[in-house]
């Protein structure tokens, strides 16, 4: 008994050493419930406000870092909580694009219908909609993509930068890499593409949002397991993910692009149900901490919205 007792104290020993090839954390600081909000599948920060968009909802939410709702922003017309999914524009992505002394926020559709081609520039200061459907109306013929489905966009300097996510069809997740110039729209020679390797996986992960801080060159990106073979329908939602690709400028102009880490969401995040995470933000950065928020999306007409802090990587 006692050679047992001692066994077991070293195997405790052992157990509590810290793992060193580790270095990253991701502690849960927040959880918000939007009963009201449906299907959250786009967030940006900016100026201590966040900006949420649902792929089926007719308005924008604004709420404050501790995600109390300030104020909102109509997009489409009609009553329903929820726009059709035949005729949504299926807003999946948002980027904060600098001109001169004014600040847009630009929401993108996942172009992955004819109906969901659309494009939002909202001025921050004057809350004024431009709408611009003609020029992203046709879609340039990248032999890579076989099928679109954007659904995260990042502005990394003078590009703009776009995941098209992967389904159990098409298994490659891409980067579509353009400048930031929305007057053009998309343009026949204006992308660039790179696959991105992924760790191998029983189920296809595909990614569903992407950030970049730019003091850090980092791109960081959320990712979900969801059982579906096309860019149009839900399927069965998996484990959720967090991952980041480092010194992300000397890498844009590769073909294919190696995660650095993927960090599994689900013990994370506490929750009785999977989440299917969507989008992520950065609200701030201090020293080797950065205080994320991911939004939720889980096919039930309601959103959820977290708030993280996150350890950056060691340089």
């Amino acid at each position: 008994m006692q050679k047992w007792n001692i066994y077991r104290l070293l195997a405790i020993l052992i157990l509590s050493i810290p793992n060193k090839g580790n270095t990253q954390e991701l502690e849960l600081l927040k959880t918000s419930y939007f009963p009201f909000y449906p299907s959250a599948s786009t967030l940006a920060y900016h100026n201590e406000r966040l900006y949420v968009m649902g792929d089926d909802a007719v308005q924008l939410l604004v709420l404050d870092k501790e995600h109390k709702p300030v104020d909102s922003l109509r997009l489409f017309k009609g009553t329903e909580k929820r726009v059709a999914k035949d005729i949504k524009a299926d807003i999946e992505a948002s980027a904060f694009i600098q001109k001169k002394k004014e600040t847009f926020l630009v929401l993108f559709s996942s172009f992955s219908s004819p109906s969901r081609k659309q494009v939002f520039a909202i001025n921050t200061n004057t809350q004024k909609v431009k709408r611009d459907f003609r020029r992203f109306k046709h879609k340039p013929e990248l032999p890579a993509i076989k099928e679109w489905n954007i659904e995260g966009a990042a502005c990394a300097g003078d590009k703009l930068i776009f995941s098209n996510r992967a389904n159990y069809t098409h298994k490659t997740n891409h980067l579509l890499v353009m400048n930031a110039n929305l007057k053009k729209g998309f343009q026949k020679n204006s992308f660039s593409v790179i696959s991105i390797q992924l760790p191998k996986t029983e189920n296809v992960i595909g990614i569903s949002g992407l950030t970049y801080l730019k003091n850090e060159d980092l791109l960081l990106f959320t990712a979900t397991t969801e059982i579906t073979d096309n860019a149009y329908t839900d399927g069965e939602i998996g484990d959720s993910f967090l991952g980041y690709i480092t010194n992300l400028s000397a890498k844009l102009k590769d073909s294919s692009m190696r995660v650095d880490k993927l960090l599994n969401l689900t013990p994370v995040l506490r929750q009785k149900t999977l989440q299917k995470i969507e989008s992520v933000a950065v609200e701030e950065v201090t020293g080797n901490k950065a205080i994320l928020h991911l939004a939720a999306d889980n096919d039930n007409g309601e959103s959820t919205i977290f708030k993280l802090r996150f350890t950056l990587p060691a340089e």
